[in-house]
C-alpha cells in the first residue's frame, strides 16, 4: 500500500502525514512539492526502506510508517501554517512540540486621546495612536498598578466621563483632568515619564520599596506584604542581562540550545536598544534520540532568563535523566529548523500586536524567508528574519544561547522526572505524562448533570487548566462521551495533554480511545474505577483497592503503591471539582425552579423545559415561541413575564 501511495503523490505544495499500522499519527511535515519531498525519505532498492541520508529519528519513523496521507495547499506558506496547526493539535509522535498555550499580554496607550491611560490587552487594539509595551511574560498587572501608584494619570475609564473629581484626586493619585485642573500638555509630560518607566520596569522598584518601608513602619503589614510581592514580581520581569545596543532599536532575538537531551528556546524582546523582556520554552528530546520512542518533555518557562555568570554548573545535574542524555549529534539541522519555524509562528499569533518586526536568530534555518513572508501577511507589516554574523546583534544572539544553556542546566537540577518515567514504563504509555487531564461528572438522579476536568502539569495541579461544562445526557456513560467530545473539539484552542485519566472502568477507557482516535490526537488514556464489593463501589482510606485500566490491560495495585495513590489523587480532585460545580448548579436551579413555581408554572412544565433546554440559563435565552412549543402558550407567557421582571 505504501508503494502505491508514493506513486500517487501530487506535485503541488502541501502537508503530508505518516501513520503506523495502528493508525497512530507519527509525523507531520510540509513540502513545496509533495512528490519530491515524501519520496526523499525512502530508498527504493533493493526494497522500500528508509533513506540512508535520514537522521536516526526520521529513519526510525519511516521504519514504523505503513500509510501516508496528504493535503494539497495553494502555496508553500499555507502548507507551513497548516503543518504548525497539526503539530499543535495532534501531537505527532516524532514532531517536537514546544507547547505554550498562553497568550501573553501587552500594556498599551492610545496617544490620540487628550488624556491617555494605560491598559492591558491580549489582542490588537484599533487606533492610529496606539502604542504597545511588552509582551509581558509575567507581572503586567503589577507593573500597571505600580505605574498608576507613582504617576497622577487617569485611573479609570469612567473618570473622564465624570464632571467632578473622584476619590483618586482626593488621595493624590489623579490630576483631575475631568475638572480641567491639568492641561493636555502638562498631562503629556507625566505620561512621557510613565512610558520611560514602562520601558524599564525595574525603575519602578525604588518608589515601591519606599512605600513598603513606610507601611511596615506604620504596622500596616498587609499592604507592606502586597508591595513586597509586587517588587518581587517586577524584579523577575526585569531581565538581568544588561547589553545596550548603540542604536535605539526595537527587535526580537531567538536562540535555541540543546544539551543532555533537552532543547531550550530563549526569546529576548529588545526595546530601544535594551533587552527589556524575555521568555523561554523547554522540552526534552528523549523520544527523538533514543530508540524507545518516548514522548517529549514539555515545560513552559515564564521567568526571565538567567544571568550565565551566576549559574553554577553541576556535574551530576542530569543524574535523574541519565538515560535521556543521548548523543546530541542526532539533532541535525532539520530538527533545529523545525523548532525555529514552530517557535516563531507561535510567538506572533494574528490576534496579538507586533512590538517589533525585525527578528535576529542564532543560526540560519530553512524556510526563514517563508516564515517572514507568513508573518508579514498575518500582521500587515514587513518582517525580517536574519542570523547576524558579527557585531552587537551577534553578541546578543550568543548571549541568548548562553542563557538557553544555563536554563537547561537549571531545569535538570530542579526537575525530577523519575516518578513520571516510572509511570510511563510501568503502564506502557507512549508519552511521558507531564500534562494530564482528569475527568469526572456529577448529577443527582440525572438532575443538573455537569462535567469537570482538572489539569496536572509536571508536579502540581494547574488550576488555570480546570474546566467545567453543563451536560444534557442522563447516564454516566453518555455524560462522559459528551464531555470528552467537547474537550476534543477544543484541541485547536487548548493543545491536548499527554494523558487522559477517567473516573470509570474499561467501557469508558474504550470510549475515550475512540474519541481520541477520531480527533487524530495522540493521547494516552487510563481509567481508574473503585473496587466493588457485592456489586457496590467500595472506598476506604488506606484500603482502596482501585483497579486501573489501560489499553494494555488491567492493573491491580496494593493500596500503598505510589502509582495508585497518584491516580487516586487526580481522580479525587476531579470528583471534588465536579461535585462542587454540581452543587452550585443545583442551588441556582432550585432558586430558578422556585421562581417559576411562584409564577404559576407547574412542576411538570418545569421538568419539560429543563429536559428540552438543559439549563435555566438556556430557558432564559429562549423565545416565547420556543417555550410554547415545548409546553403551551400560557406557560410561555408566564415564563417570559418572569424573565422580563428579573432582567
Amino acid at each position: 500500500m505504501l508503494k502505491d501511495e508514493l506513486k500517487s503523490l501530487p506535485t503541488t505544495p502541501g502537508v503530508y502525514q505518516y501513520f503506523d499500522a495502528n493508525g497512530r499519527l507519527l509525523y507531520v511535515g510540509k513540502a513545496k512539492v509533495l512528490k519530491n519531498r515524501v519520496k526523499s525519505y525512502f530508498a527504493f532498492t533493493p526494497d522500500l526502506g528508509p533513506s540512508p541520508r535520514l537522521s536516526p529519528r526520521i529513519a526510525k519513523m519511516i521504519s514504523e510508517a505503513t500509510h501516508i496521507e496528504w493535503i494539497s495547499t495553494a502555496s508553500e506558506s499555507d502548507a507551513l501554517i497548516l503543518e504548525n496547526s497539526f503539530i499543535k493539535q495532534l501531537k505527532p509522535k516524532y514532531n517536537i512540540l514546544l507547547r505554550d498555550d498562553k497568550t501573553y499580554p501587552y500594556i498599551y496607550v492610545n496617544l490620540a486621546s487628550d488624556f491617555p491611560r494605560f491598559e492591558i490587552t491580549r489582542k490588537v487594539v484599533s487606533g492610529r495612536g496606539v502604542r504597545y509595551f511588552g509582551p509581558f511574560y509575567k507581572g503586567a498587572k503589577e507593573i500597571l498598578e505600580a505605574i498608576y501608584g507613582e504617576f497622577k494619570l487617569v485611573q479609570k475609564k469612567s473618570c473622564l466621563r465624570e464632571k467632578k473629581a473622584c476619590i483618586y484626586h482626593q488621595i493624590g493619585r489623579c490630576a483631575a483632568p475631568c475638572e480641567g485642573k491639568i492641561s493636555p500638555e502638562k498631562y503629556a509630560q507625566i505620561l512621557e515619564a510613565a512610558m520611560k518607566k514602562l520601558k524599564n520596569p525595574s525603575s519602578l522598584v525604588p518608589a515601591l520599596t519606599e512605600k513598603m518601608l513606610f507601611h511596615a513602619q506604620n504596622e500596616n503589614f498587609e499592604e507592606a506584604a502586597h508591595l513586597r510581592d509586587m517588587i518581587n514580581t517586577i524584579g523577575d520581569v526585569s531581565v538581568k542581562v544588561q547589553i545596550d545596543v548603540a542604536r535605539l532599536e526595537d527587535f526580537e532575538v531567538l536562540a535555541l540550545a540543546h544539551s543532555r537531551g533537552i532543547v531550550c528556546a530563549v526569546r529576548f524582546s529588545v526595546r530601544e536598544g535594551r533587552v527589556a523582556y524575555a521568555n523561554h520554552n523547554i522540552t526534552a528530546i528523549s523520544n527523538l534520540t533514543s530508540q524507545r520512542g518516548k514522548a517529549p518533555l514539555c515545560d513552559r518557562g515564564t521567568d526571565a532568563p538567567l544571568d550565565p555568570s551566576k549559574v553554577t554548573r553541576s556535574a551530576d545535574a542530569s543524574e535523574n535523566l541519565a538515560d535521556l542524555a543521548k548523543d546530541d549529534s542526532n539533532l541535525n539541522d532539520d530538527f533545529l529548523d523545525e523548532i525555529y519555524k514552530q517557535t516563531l509562528l507561535e510567538a506572533f499569533p494574528a490576534e496579538l500586536p507586533v512590538g517589533a518586526s525585525k527578528i535576529f536568530v542564532y543560526r540560519d534555518f530553512e524556510d526563514a524567508a517563508l516564515v517572514a513572508q507568513i508573518l508579514s501577511a498575518r500582521h500587515g507589516v514587513k518582517f525580517e528574519i536574519t542570523a547576524p554574523k558579527i557585531g552587537e546583534k551577534r553578541k546578543i544572539c550568543d548571549l541568548a544561547r548562553e542563557n538557553a544553556l544555563a536554563l537547561i542546566d537549571k531545569h535538570l537540577r530542579t526537575h525530577n522526572y523519575e516518578f513520571l518515567r516510572g509511570l510511563q514504563e510501568y503502564f506502557s504509555l507512549t508519552h511521558l505524562p507531564l500534562k494530564i487531564e482528569c475527568f469526572d461528572n456529577s448529577h443527582l438522579f440525572g438532575a443538573a448533570p455537569v462535567g469537570g476536568m482538572i489539569a496536572w502539569d509536571t508536579d502540581k495541579f494547574a488550576k488555570s487548566g480546570y474546566r467545567h461544562v453543563h451536560l444534557s445526557s442522563a447516564n454516566d456513560y453518555d455524560q462522559m462521551r459528551e464531555m470528552l467530545i467537547s474537550r476534543a473539539q477544543r484541541f485547536d484552542k487548548l493543545a491536548p495533554p499527554d494523558l487522559w485519566v477517567l473516573d470509570g472502568g474499561d467501557a469508558l477507557l474504550r470510549l475515550a480511545s475512540e474519541i481520541a482516535a477520531s480527533s487524530g490526537a495522540n493521547i494516552d488514556i487510563i481509567a481508574i474505577s473503585k473496587e466493588k464489593i457485592d456489586a457496590k463501589a467500595h472506598r476506604a482510606k488506606g484500603r482502596a483497592n482501585d483497579n486501573i485500566y489501560t489499553l494494555s490491560g488491567k492493573f491491580v495495585l496494593p493500596p500503598s503503591d505510589p502509582k495508585l495513590q497518584f491516580f487516586q489523587r487526580l481522580r479525587d480532585e476531579a470528583h471534588r471539582f465536579a461535585i462542587t460545580f454540581h452543587q452550585k448548579t443545583r442551588r441556582k436551579e432550585d432558586l430558578a425552579s422556585g421562581e417559576l413555581s411562584a409564577a404559576g408554572v407547574s412542576a411538570g412544565s418545569i421538568a419539560k423545559l429543563i429536559k428540552y433546554f438543559g439549563t435555566f440559563e438556556a430557558i432564559k435565552e429562549a423565545s416565547v415561541e420556543e417555550i410554547a412549543k415545548v409546553t403551551n402558550k400560557s406557560v410561555a407567557e408566564k415564563v417570559f413575564a418572569l424573565i422580563s421582571q428579573t432582567s
